[in-house]
């Protein structure tokens, strides 16, 4: 009898499932790991957060249909549905395109144009320097100021660093200490 009861209790019970995966941005065509990215699955209001390479885990679900959305991001592009029908989920991707306003290619068509600029992270009320403009005039490039309201880094990053390979080969690297040191990535990380 207590054998009986064991199994119709064991077989009453739900199993388990999981979702994980990895999410990525998309920066002009370049992908890059969205680490810190706050991510939520409904039904549940289940909350986790991807790790530095981009991972992310959803445990103890149960077969159902589930919506996994970005928690921060207001574009439209950012819910994906996800389906668990008696197995765990791996290596789900998920692929955000940033639709940043600097990127390589962005860069590469203002050295193109003659339009230039090196982009500053400035804080809430960026600062001009009197020698900004005599440095801008001999480069020829415009610096470009943001306020505390940045677009994603990693955009900025790419935009400069393509910049900064231009002008190694058309001045050498001497350009680098007449410039602010305060660009984006000029000698590192800024952030």
């Amino acid at each position: 009898m207590l054998f009986c009861h064991s199994f119709i209790v064991i077989s009453q019970e739900e199993k388990n499932y999981s979702i994980s995966g990895y999410a990525y941005i998309k920066i002009g065509n370049d992908l890059f790991p969205s680490n810190n990215l706050a991510l939520k699955l409904n039904p549940g209001n289940i909350y986790t957060e991807t790790d530095s390479l981009g991972f992310f885990k959803f445990n103890n679900l149960r077969n159902n249909t589930y919506q996994l959305k970005y928690v921060y991001d207001g574009s439209k592009n950012n819910e994906f549905g996800v389906i668990i029908k008696d197995k765990s989920i791996d290596n789900f991707k998920i692929v955000h395109d940033s639709n940043c306003q600097f990127s390589k290619q962005r860069a590469l068509e203002d050295i193109e144009n003659n339009n230039i600029k090196l982009l500053v992270i400035g804080g809430y009320a960026p600062v001009k320097y009197v020698t900004d403009k005599f440095q801008e005039k001999k480069f020829n490039f415009k610096y470009y100021m943001f306020g505390c309201l940045i677009e994603n880094p990693q955009c900025i990053i790419q935009y400069n660093k393509t910049i900064f390979q231009f002008f190694d080969k058309k001045y050498g690297k001497q350009w680098r200490q007449e410039v602010r040191e305060d660009i984006t990535f000029l000698n590192g990380s800024n952030f």
